[in-house]
This record gives structure tokens, C-alpha cells and sequence, in this order.
């Protein structure tokens, strides 16, 4: 399967040492690459359909990378977005989860994290390491809500809502609750209309904020 990728930074170094790095992965594509927020619209207006994921640094001239997301969400609904930033502060990664990214690249990690994650966002439509998973687990671990948000879920949309949350993907989630993948997209999708979210990524976090999911799987040693 080859991935189409799109990449936004206007550090001109940092930029083509990405696209370096990237086009040595098997399957990896670059589709385009931008170094200001206006020159990446341009391109998407073409581009938009052949392109898999956005690379998006957050720091650029012009638009910054917050409103180039929200254009993107806006216009592109189905494309996914992954951060690209030099922060690591808990607050700022939720907010921008929320808002709609699908997932967050700190730059200073490693060229199998990159990988990684460009893989596992496609495949499961979000992706949050080992510290962004901490983040979300300390952040909402003693905030929480006592009782469980009054929902409209059915008993099957709690279970997927569980298994996206365990990071299944749709053929994991499929073969575990014997349903067929289409099913499994047509419960998420009711889900992500129920609970307003832009995405997978943004259910996860509403699902562990009204806590509507058992947290066993963020218990990792």
C-alpha cells in the first residue's frame, strides 16, 4: 500500500531531512511539500484526494499550523493530520487533539517513531505513543467524571468505543466482535455524530474524559 504524503515546514533543512528520511520507507510517497500555510492550501485544492496524511509543523509564517488544521478539518474532513512540534506540554497536545489531529510528533523523536506512527494512523486513524498516552491518562486520570455520561450508545457502539480505544484497528475490532468491517465503520461513525468529535482520535479523548471506558489499557508498565 503506498501512502501519500503531504508535508508543511518552513525550516527548509528540518523539511527536505524529513522528506530524506521518509522516502527511504517502503510505501512512503511524497506527494508535495509546502514551507508556508497559503502554499499548502494552494496545493490541496488539487491535491486533497491523493493525499493520505498532512505533516503539519505548527510554527510557520503566515497561518500558523493551528489554522491551517482548522482549514483543513473544515474544507478536508477526512484527511489526516499529524502534528509536527518542538512542544510537549500536556494542555497544548489535548487541546490540539481535540481540534482535530489525528495525531503528534514531537520533532525530537526518532525515525522509527515517525514511521511508526505515519503507519499506525493510517491504519487506525489516530496513534499516541507511550508519553502521549501518559499525558492522557495524567490529565484526565483525577478529573474525571464520577458517573458515567448519560449517552444514547448502544450496547455495540460501547464496544467499539472500547476497542477503538484499545487501539484496535476496524479488521481487529471486526474479527473480535464477529461483524464485518463495514459495520464496524458505520458504528464509528455514529459515534463520532453522537458525541460531536472531528474523528477517531477525538473519541478517544471524549470517551476517557466522561469516563465511558475501562482505563486498563493505559496501565502500561
Amino acid at each position: 500500500m503506498q501512502i501519500n504524503i503531504g508535508i508543511i515546514d518552513d525550516q527548509l533543512l528540518f523539511r527536505k531531512g524529513m522528506i530524506a528520511l521518509l522516502e527511504k520507507q517502503e510505501g512512503f510517497n511524497i506527494l508535495w511539500e509546502a514551507g508556508s500555510g497559503s502554499h499548502a492550501m494552494e496545493l490541496l485544492k488539487e491535491l486533497n484526494e491523493n493525499t493520505d496524511i498532512l505533516l503539519l509543523d505548527l510554527n510557520l509564517p503566515g497561518m500558523n499550523g493551528m489554522e491551517i488544521m482548522k482549514l483543513v478539518k473544515e474544507r478536508y474532513p477526512l484527511l489526516k493530520v499529524i502534528i509536527l512540534s518542538i512542544h510537549e506540554e500536556e494542555r497544548f497536545i489535548i487541546r490540539l487533539i481535540e481540534l482535530g489531529a489525528n495525531s503528534y510528533i514531537v520533532k525530537s523523536a526518532s525515525p522509527e517513531e515517525v514511521e511508526k506512527t505515519i503507519r499506525l494512523t493510517i491504519e487506525k486513524g489516530f496513534y499516541f505513543n507511550d508519553n502521549i498516552t501518559k499525558v492522557l491518562f495524567n490529565n484526565f486520570n483525577g478529573a474525571r467524571k464520577r458517573t458515567s455520561l448519560t449517552t444514547d450508545f448502544t450496547k455495540r457502539e460501547e464496544e467499539i468505543l472500547q476497542c477503538i480505544c484499545e487501539e484496535l484497528s476496524t479488521k481487529d475490532i471486526a474479527k473480535k466482535l464477529f461483524i464485518s468491517e463495514r459495520t464496524v465503520e458505520g458504528h464509528r461513525n455514529s459515534l463520532i455524530l453522537k458525541t460531536s468529535v472531528k474523528n477517531t482520535a477525538g473519541l478517544v479523548i471524549y470517551a476517557i474524559k466522561n469516563n465511558l471506558v475501562n482505563l486498563h489499557f493505559y496501565l502500561k508498565s
